[in-house]
Order: C-alpha cells, then structure tokens, then sequence
C-alpha cells in the first residue's frame, strides 16, 4: 500500500498539479474579466458613447482575446481523472495472485493487459495498460528471417 501511495502522490505532485491548478484559476478570471469588459462595450454603445463601427472592433478583439484563453484553458486542464491510492489498488488487483499463475496464465494475462511505460527524461512520466482490443496480441517480434522470402 505504501508503493501505491508513493505512485500518486508523485504522479498528483509531479506533474505540476499545483501549478496547473493555479494556471486555471487565472485563465478563468482572466475570461470573466473579457465577459465584463464585453458587458461595458455593449453598454457604452446602448448610451451613445460609441459608435457601431467602435462596438464591432472592440468585441472583435474581446472575441479573439476569448479564443486564445479559452485554448489556453483546454490545454491547462488535465483529460484523465486524478489518480488515486485506490484506483491504483484497483487498477493492480489483476496481478494480486501472479505467483500462483503457471507461465502460460501469466503470458494469457499480459497480453490481454499490455503495459506502456512512458518515459521523458530518464523520469517515468505515466503508465498506461493497454487493452487486447488494440490489436497488440498481433504483434510477433520473430527476427528479421521470419518473413516469406520472394520466389
């Protein structure tokens, strides 16, 4: 258990969670902040302070600031869901009796379970399982003479 704890603790620390989160926070109220300035422009041009040709320019630029702090938010906020101490228990109960597996149950299993361990750095960046429904079963690595040679 303690493995697992140190696995997501590195993984929510690691990836520079803290950091993003903050990030996010700012893009947000940077995007409220657009909202508000687009609320004045509309209301300057309801009470005459500007005209038609101003509003359209000023929202133009309100819109385009809006798009890029919007991309910004997509690729500051994380798709996969946070891993936790029980989902790693979860995710490893498959190997929980792999000791009393014969090698042909072991190799059923991990071809049906395809692990991929994503380096960067010299520093283990994720890990994924990968499903038999990918096709890896497939994949036969028998040397370079394996192949039908041309008649």
């Amino acid at each position: 258990m303690e493995f697992l704890n140190r696995i997501a603790g590195s993984v929510a620390t690691g990836d520079g969670a803290i950091d993003r989160d903050a990030q996010v926070a700012r893009i947000r109220k940077t995007l409220q902040r657009l909202d508000q300035k687009r609320t004045r422009v509309l209301e300057y041009y309801i009470d005459g302070l500007i005209d038609l040709a101003e509003r359209e320019r000023q929202l133009e630029s309100i819109k385009n600031e809006e798009v890029a702090y919007q991309g910004m938010l997509c690729n500051a906020t994380p798709t996969a869901p946070r891993l936790t101490i029980e989902g790693l228990a979860e995710l490893f109960t498959v190997f929980h009796e792999w000791e009393f597996l014969s090698k042909d149950h072991k190799r059923r299993l991990l071809q049906c379970v395809t692990p991929a361990i994503h380096v960067k750095d010299y520093h283990v960046k994720g890990l994924s399982l990968l499903a038999e429904s990918f096709g890896h079963d497939d994949v036969r690595h028998m040397g370079r003479d394996s192949w039908l040679r041309p008649a």
